[in-house]
């Protein structure tokens, strides 16, 4: 079964070529913003951390970016489902597609950002004994808070019968996230944009992992009762 995730993904992935191309331009470019906020003179590790994870270039462009690319790769094949009598085929090319996305997106920003803190007139600061764990624990609590993101517009996805109540019930949502996080009122969504001792980010990522298996599980049974056919 796994054999046939992988083998249809990835002609999923050669037929959208140029989509995926488009999405690694875009996250290159967006990525590129970093530079004037993290090369400027007087900076400490706060301004640097803040610009290289800034909440508003996330809520505003990469996460979009990824919901977009997620809902345009997304692809119900009933030839397959009817070959194999299982709608389970479906809900793992699902997830694989998901990370797929989340992986290539947020390795793209972060071959840009490397050169970006190396290279920069600050990177004496980042090299500091325990600035760079800083960084380090920052994309992990990004990569998994991006990761229950794209669960949860999958999720709505999946609850509408037409794609572009799904898409919009999704910038809504990230909409309603972003303004309860400047508005202090829920800041575990954004909580990679902020400087956290190591307990604190860990339960963090402890908190959105067990959110993240919760969306798995509604994935697969909004899946396996949802009619394709």
């Amino acid at each position: 079964m796994f054999g046939n995730v992988l083998k249809q993904s990835n002609a999923l992935f050669f037929y959208h070529t140029k989509k995926i191309l488009f999405l690694l331009v875009i996250m290159l470019l967006i990525a590129g913003t970093v530079f004037p906020l993290v090369n400027v003179s007087d900076a400490d590790i706060s301004s640097l951390y803040f610009g290289v994870f800034n909440r508003y270039l996330f809520g505003v462009a990469v996460f979009p970016l990824q919901m977009l690319s997620i809902l345009l790769l997304y692809n119900v094949n009933l030839t397959y489902i009817c070959c194999f009598q299982k709608k389970t085929l479906l809900f793992y090319q699902t997830l694989y597609n998901l990370f797929f996305v989340c992986t290539f997106s947020l390795l793209s920003w972060l071959i840009v950002i490397i050169p970006i803190l190396t290279f920069s007139s600050n990177r004496e600061i980042v090299s500091q004994d325990g600035n760079l764990s800083l960084f380090v624990l920052g994309f992990c609590k990004l990569y998994i808070t991006s990761v229950f993101f794209s669960l949860l517009v999958m999720c709505l996805f999946l609850l509408f019968k037409q794609q572009l109540i799904g898409f919009l019930a999704s910038i809504f949502l990230l909409i309603g996230l972003f303004y309860l996080n400047v508005t202090h009122y829920f800041t575990l969504f954004f909580s990679f944009s902020l400087m956290e001792n190591q307990s604190r980010a860990c339960l963090n990522m402890l908190l959105l992992s067990a959110a993240s298996i919760v969306l798995v599980s509604s994935i697969h049974m909004i899946i396996s009762n949802k009619e394709f056919l």
